[in-house]
């Protein structure tokens, strides 16, 4: 039982990691956006949140089934 546990929580930490990775990510494109004044650019950010939302409900799922 222990090892499934852990085996999962290593996993949890991989997908928040990810997360964290793609949160930088955005941010930093997000930024540039703003600072060139670049619209489509903040639009392609603002269309991939999506994929940060779902990774985080799913990692919520995951941490309320352990």
């Amino acid at each position: 039982m222990n090892r499934h546990f852990d085996i999962e929580l290593q996993g949890l930490k991989e997908r928040v990691t990810a997360m964290g990775h793609m949160v930088e990510e955005q941010l930093d494109g997000a930024m540039k956006a703003l600072e060139d004044k670049d619209v489509e650019k903040a639009r392609d950010i603002i269309g991939r949140d999506h994929q940060v939302n779902a990774l985080e409900v799913g990692i919520d799922e995951d941490c309320i089934r352990m």
